[in-house]
């Protein structure tokens, strides 16, 4: 049940390289409510607006980004960034990291985060997508490697600053009470997958009292909870929309055994799994 849509590739092939590594690209869709937070951040995040608004907090100062504006998330940097609520942003990003792009970042004076500029990133995340898809080889590593570089020499060397504004009214600053917002849309994306209390609380830098008792102020509801009914109702989907057997919504909705999803199923919804289908 995400509550934005992305198209997210996992690229990671080369992620054994400790002198250039793509793990990752891809284009959001954010809803008004989008909020990302890291604490910090251990990769070199790139992104580019392709309409609407949005802001990045870091340092206690609040910028405003739009479209054509192109901005760049260094290692380290602890930041958030959000969607505005009556026009939220559409953009396109790419997340690398390796020795390499260190030193493109300070060869070219890209030290600030955020770094914003008013850039085209589109053309070059086109190239990156061609790229991606074909089969691996070394002349195609060379390629994209070359197209980062590009883009980062491009930004650092001849890119026009962009209007680096703040929010027009109260900024969203981020506090300890609304994180839960970020941990929130986090289970949500990530409802399939195993999540424990200790990896939600070291993702968002929160203590695992503090974000019991935040998150069940404000939902009504444990963060373990929540997890577990957003599985529950994926697995309903792939019963009531696929003919998919009960094992495999099973292993496919991040539960262990049979056994445990039965029981859990049975606790939420009053009936088996297979009964809850065929009542369906």
């Amino acid at each position: 049940m995400p509550v934005f849509r992305e198209e997210m590739h996992h690229y990671n092939r080369n992620s054994n390289s400790s002198l250039f590594h793509l793990y990752a690209f891809g284009k959001l869709y954010p809803d008004a409510g989008y909020i990302i937070t890291r604490k910090s951040n251990p990769d070199t995040i790139i992104e580019c607006v392709l309409d609407g608004v949005g802001y990045i907090e870091a340092d206690g100062f609040v910028t405003r980004v739009q479209a054509g504006d192109c901005y760049i998330l260094t290692p380290g940097a602890a930041h958030s960034y959000y969607s505005d609520d009556s026009n939220p942003y559409t953009k396109i990003w790419v997340t690398l990291s390796g020795a390499l792009v260190r030193q493109w970042l300070t060869l070219y004076g890209i030290a600030e985060s955020p770094f914003v500029r008013r850039f085209d990133l589109l053309v070059h995340y086109e190239c990156i997508e061609a790229l991606a898809q074909k089969p691996q080889s070394p002349q195609q590593e060379k390629q994209l490697m070359l197209t980062m570089h590009s883009v980062l020499l491009e930004m650092g060397l001849f890119a026009a600053k962009a209007g680096e504004t703040g929010k027009s009214d109260a900024p969203y600053m981020k506090t300890s009470k609304n994180v839960v917002i970020d941990v929130k849309k986090y289970i949500e994306k990530m409802c399939n997958e195993t999540l424990t209390m200790r990896e939600l609380c070291g993702t968002f830098g929160i203590s695992q009292k503090q974000l019991t008792e935040l998150f069940a102020e404000k939902y009504g509801i444990t963060p373990s909870k929540y997890h577990m009914q957003c599985k529950l109702a994926s697995a309903v989907y792939f019963l009531e929309s696929t003919d998919k057997g009960i094992d495999w919504i099973c292993e496919t909705v991040g539960f262990c055994d049979r056994s445990h999803f039965r029981k859990a199923f049975v606790k939420e919804y009053g009936a088996a799994p297979s009964t809850y289908r065929k009542k369906g």
